[in-house]
């Protein structure tokens, strides 16, 4: 009778598992096609340029992270990138099977702690279809859904341990729990999640010694890890620049998410904090009640929920939730089993199961056709950036080996765009641009094109002269006024061809705080002292006011004068102004001397 029971309840979990597979391909079936973005191109380009030690090197060396300790991201992008190479379809569908991987891991794990298969399979239903974690599936270098599967492995692994103590699922915890460390730094909450699972889930006696000897095993790698991530964190682009941090804002981002994991469905946002005081409600109830798996699920939700809080409101994004909104799928399922006793007592079970059984394919129903259709219109976007850069491809199919592309106006950033075009042309052909802070060995290439966008929208080339004849003067480095320096300044070409732009590459240091938006003037001029082209405006068209600008910081911006019809000889002058009183800056030559107010380059042939 028993192995009758055990037979039906295999079959059950696993007619349930294959429902919860083709609910989650039917749902992410168009984020097959959607291709690569952002950070996709930045996790190929190293993928496919670096190889052998220099690869390691990147992603395990926290002194040249750029962002987070995450070396397995790396390892993962390698393997994806020796199986498919270019072609994002595989990409996806690794993305896709890893999110499908979490689904049958809450299935099983929710199954075993509640043994109630229903359960599970409620929750991984609602789960695999939570439209505020699509983003985390169909953005390919997204880490979580990997980051999932072993946070959750490791919950199933440390699960059976306690409850069997062996050995070998000690050491396969171990692992997986390193794997989940190497991922996403949400993972630091597993420990304590593992604690909760001994004490709360299992809770077999155990003497203060064995409970200090059993997790002290996990205490080296955490130390470790810590120390790599302060390395990381002290120098990451992210946090000095962007700003991961406790703050003000932190009580608001905090607020947010848990009204989120409280209703993880998006609408008007009133509903997601009524549905934190009701939710809050019946979880102060049930504690009253001492059931140690509520306990646990909160904690769930809590606990890796306090890691994103710190991020800044301005980039507060549902996906971060990705992991701690397992446990709200598993609230719901809970709820919907509540329910179903409730009503039982009543001798309406066959009604009450249908009627649940609607409500849960609705839910689904729901969030699948929402997470397509986002995913159809984050496709169309994302093919739409990349149709920006068809005038490139157009004008040039191929590309000499050793060519060089600078970029000044970016729809992408520069190690994106270095990925994109990785891709369309190979590693002869690298890319830089002006948010990297520089332009070193313009003219150390075979080629060298330097491109912006025009009035229209389109972009337009200017080929790097070997030679430039035009002077600087005064001589750099220069100021103007006591916190602008000018300490770099590269001329494309200074013999311009009607149809093309004269085109200059400035850097710009910052030398004492700003309280003013400054607007910089670059003008042509020619022989008679006429302004005849030229523009006013703030660093980078705007985006870069002096305000935001920090003390040491530099700045990279581009300078672009589509020049006008008549041949003859130009100078360019530039030069700083307050836009409210209209009075230029003194410019400060080296010796610091007053030399005027505008800094003169010429000449510039207009042929």
């Amino acid at each position: 009778m028993q192995t009758l029971r055990a037979l039906v309840h295999r079959r059950w979990m696993l007619w349930g598992a294959f429902v919860v597979a083709i609910v989650t391909f039917i749902a992410y079936f168009p984020s097959l096609r959607i291709g690569f973005w952002m950070d996709d191109y930045i996790a190929i380009d190293l993928a496919g340029r670096l190889s052998g030690l220099d690869y390691l090197i990147k992603y395990f060396d926290p002194r040249v992270q750029r962002l987070w300790y995450r070396p397995m991201i790396g390892m993962q992008w390698k393997i994806e990138y020796l199986l498919f190479g270019g072609e994002p379809l595989g990409y996806h569908v690794v993305q896709v099977a890893l999110h499908l991987a979490n689904g049958w891991l809450l299935y099983l794990l929710v199954a075993r702690v509640t043994r109630r298969p229903r359960v599970g399979l409620v929750a991984a239903l609602i789960y695999a279809t939570l439209p505020l974690s699509s983003m985390s599936v169909y953005w390919t270098s997204v880490h979580d859904p990997l980051a999932g599967v072993f946070y959750l492995m490791t919950i199933l692994l440390w699960l059976d341990y306690v409850r069997s103590g062996a050995r070998v699922k000690f050491a396969l915890t171990f692992v997986t729990f390193l794997g989940a460390l190497l991922t996403k730094e949400v993972s630091v909450t597993l420990p304590l999640m593992l604690f909760l699972t001994d004490r709360l889930l299992v809770n077999k006696p155990a003497r203060l010694v064995e409970l200090v000897r059993r997790y002290a095993f996990f205490a080296i790698p955490l130390a470790v890890y810590a120390w790599f991530e302060w390395i990381v964190i002290t120098r990451s682009e992210f946090t000095q620049q962007i700003g991961y941090r406790v703050g003000e804002g932190t009580l608001y981002v905090l607020a947010k998410f848990l009204a989120f994991l409280a209703f993880p469905w998006e609408g008007d946002e009133r509903l997601n904090y009524i549905g934190l005081v009701i939710v809050s409600g019946l979880l102060i109830f049930f504690a009253l009640t001492r059931d140690r798996r509520l306990w646990f699920l909160g904690a769930a939700a809590v606990l890796p929920t306090l890691i994103a809080a710190p991020i800044p409101p301005h980039l507060f994004n549902p996906r971060y939730l990705y992991l701690p909104l397992m446990a709200s799928a598993v609230g719901y399922g809970l709820l919907l089993e509540l329910a179903l006793k409730v009503v039982q007592r009543w001798r309406w079970s066959v009604i009450a199961r249908i009627v649940l059984a609607c409500i849960v394919a609705l839910v689904v129903s729901i969030g699948s056709a929402t997470i397509a259709e986002r995913t159809v219109n984050f496709g169309g976007f994302i093919r739409q950036i990349r149709m920006s850069f068809r005038p490139i491809y157009q004008r040039y199919p191929t590309l000499a080996n050793d060519t060089f592309l600078y970029f000044i106006d970016l729809p992408l950033q520069t190690l994106d765009i270095s990925g994109l075009m990785f891709l369309r042309y190979g590693t002869h052909v690298t890319v830089g641009g002006v948010d990297r802070g520089g332009w070193n060995g313009l003219r150390d290439h075979n080629a060298a094109f330097v491109w912006y966008l025009d009035e229209t929208g389109q972009f337009k080339e200017q080929a790097v002269a070997r030679a430039v004849h035009a002077q600087i003067t005064p001589a750099l480095p220069v100021q103007f006024g006591d916190a602008i320096a000018l300490d770099a300044l590269e001329v494309i070409a200074d013999r311009i061809k009607q149809g093309e732009a004269v085109v200059m590459l400035v850097r710009w240091k910052t030398l004492a705080p700003m309280h003013q938006d400054y607007t910089v003037f670059v003008h042509l001029v020619n022989e008679n002292g006429e302004m005849v082209a030229g523009n006013d405006s703030q660093p980078r068209k705007g985006l870069s006011p002096t305000t935001t600008w920090r003390v040491g910081s530099v700045l990279v911006d581009g300078i672009v004068i589509p020049v006008p019809d008549q041949v003859g000889q130009y100078r360019v002058e530039i030069g700083w102004y307050n836009s409210r009183t209209m009075e230029r800056l003194p410019l400060v030559s080296a010796d610091g001397q007053i030399v005027g107010n505008a800094l003169v380059v010429s000449p510039i042939i207009l042929e």
